[in-house]
């Protein structure tokens, strides 16, 4: 029976992830680093992605893993220690979820790191998957409501667009990948 470990369990993407692979016949295990709240019956561990112990803890006998690193400064560091304990434990597969534009000679900070991330999972040696999501719909519930409500609302400019995406949709594509 192939394992699933799904990091960043409790995020927008991840919790959705876990409500839809829970109808699945697989052995699945939701990752989080804060406290799990996402009401599931699976398994669920704690990760620090600072701490390799508590990575192998987590990656131990894992087939797949689904990898989302939280939005932090050290998240290069974080994503190294991830990919590195999964080369170690022999994960399989690596689906990562990174995001539109990843590169990482690029002068903006996010699309960088996680450009970095995916060069690193890359040259890692393990099979992977990358999905790269733009902007997400809930970001008007979640960020930009009260400038609606403020009759207020900012978009790209010039050329520039936007593709937003609910992050159901997100990670409906990702578990078909997994």
């Amino acid at each position: 029976m192939q394992r699933v470990l799904i990091c960043g369990a409790t995020g927008n993407i991840g919790s959705e992830l876990i409500r839809i692979l829970e109808k699945e016949k697989i052995a699945l295990t939701a990752g989080y680093n804060k406290s799990p709240t996402v009401k599931t019956k699976v398994n669920s561990v704690y990760i620090d992605f600072q701490y390799p112990e508590s990575l192998k803890k987590a990656f131990y006998n894992c087939d797949l893993m689904f990898l989302l690193i939280p939005n932090d400064e050290r998240m290069i560091e974080f994503a190294k220690n991830a990919v590195d304990i999964a080369r170690q434990l022999s994960v399989k597969f690596i689906v990562h979820s990174s995001c539109a534009g990843a590169n990482s000679n690029s002068a903006y900070k996010m699309v960088r790191y996680q450009g970095t991330i995916d060069d690193y999972i890359r040259e890692s040696g393990i099979p992977y998957a990358i999905t790269r999501p733009q902007s997400f719909m809930q970001n008007f519930l979640h960020f930009y409501a009260h400038d609606i409500r403020q009759g207020e609302t900012y978009s790209a400019t010039g050329r520039g667009g936007v593709s937003w995406i609910d992050v159901r949709d997100i990670a409906a594509d990702n578990a078909k990948i997994i």
